[in-house]
């Protein structure tokens, strides 16, 4: 009895976010600083290792909505990206873009990401601003957008971006867009 009334409380709860998140404006009338033409670049890690031909400069290419199979794909289910904005900015939202799972086959949906947190700085050789963690719902709409928290009056140039986990997918994580609005 008791988990039933988990499971319809966790139905609802899921209810609650999808209609919230259709509250938000459009991600897509919102200026996006890390598009990379507008300037926005990626910053490639050392010993960084690629699953797929398409490189993580795909993550902030702009294209909308995602191919299935056209992202940047790593091993395992953690991950880092390091984003050059296009321009100083206040941040005050991000967005993560995502196939739908209806697009893909069913044993491929898991290397979705599931846990991100995203971090700011000002210039490269500063310490790191905790901006949020964040959890991308897979029964969401495969385009969704997060309030920061740490939302003041600091400008970044650089974002650090970190997959904490996927869902569930061993072998590796598949992501194909991130973008940053603010002021």
């Amino acid at each position: 009895n008791i988990m039933m009334h988990i499971e319809k409380l966790r139905t609802e709860l899921n209810d609650v976010k999808r209609k919230l998140n259709h509250q938000l404006p459009d991600p897509n009338f919102w200026t996006n600083f890390a598009l990379e033409s507008h300037g926005a670049k990626v910053y490639k890690k050392l010993g960084i290792q690629i699953f797929s031909k398409v490189g993580p400069a795909s993550v902030i290419q702009g294209q909308h909505p995602p191919i299935p199979g056209n992202c940047w794909s790593f091993p395992g289910s953690h991950g880092n990206l390091f984003i050059e904005l296009s321009h100083m900015v206040t941040v005050s939202h991000v967005t993560l873009d995502h196939v739908s799972s209806s697009v893909v086959p069913a044993d491929t949906i898991s290397s979705a990401p599931r846990q991100f947190s995203v971090y700011g700085r000002q210039r490269l050789d500063d310490r790191a601003v905790h901006l949020g963690k964040f959890t991308y719902d897979l029964e969401g709409n495969p385009t969704q957008t997060f309030a920061v928290k740490v939302y003041d009056t600091i400008a970044f140039k650089y974002i650090d971006l970190q997959i904490d986990s996927n869902y569930g997918h061993a072998d590796y994580t598949c992501f194909y867009g991130f973008r940053v609005h603010g002021l």
